[in-house]
């Protein structure tokens, strides 16, 4: 099975200029816990709840003058359309991630394949990618 069989396409995104509180906003909205973060129509990172308690609340920065840029993680891990299920496996086993941005050939984000996304078309499978995510680093 290829990773554009499984993934969510056209996903929510978050520009790399928005306020955090406004991309705290959309989560809650969207009820996600995740955002890609573009720029100039590129994907340059991605921005989790996690980040924002982390870089920002935590910090004690003002959520609305804050932009998303100083909360992302500027790196991360990414496959194709066209790759095999199986390697979409590896990179979140290898790299312990429970998300992988799917990139076109201009690299531009046309879905994300989540564990969700595994589990509804291979649950085993999805659970073995678990076990290995969230092992201790």
């Amino acid at each position: 099975m290829k990773v554009e069989q499984m993934m969510t396409r056209d996903p929510q995104v978050v520009q790399k200029r928005t306020p955090v509180r406004e991309a705290a906003e959309k989560m809650r909205e969207l009820d996600v816990g995740f955002l890609p973060v573009i720029d100039d129509g590129r994907c340059v990172g991605v921005v989790t709840d996690r980040d924002i308690t982390v870089r920002v609340t935590a910090e004690g920065r003002d959520p609305a003058r804050a932009k998303v840029e100083e909360a992302m993680t500027p790196s991360f891990i990414s496959c194709s359309p066209s790759d095999e299920f199986e390697h979409a496996e590896e990179l979140m086993q290898r790299n312990q991630v429970r998300r992988l941005l799917v990139l076109g050939e201009q690299q531009d984000l046309v879905g994300v394949v989540s564990l969700g996304d595994m589990a509804l078309k291979d649950a085993s499978a999805a659970g073995d990618v678990l076990k290995d995510v969230s092992k201790p680093g």
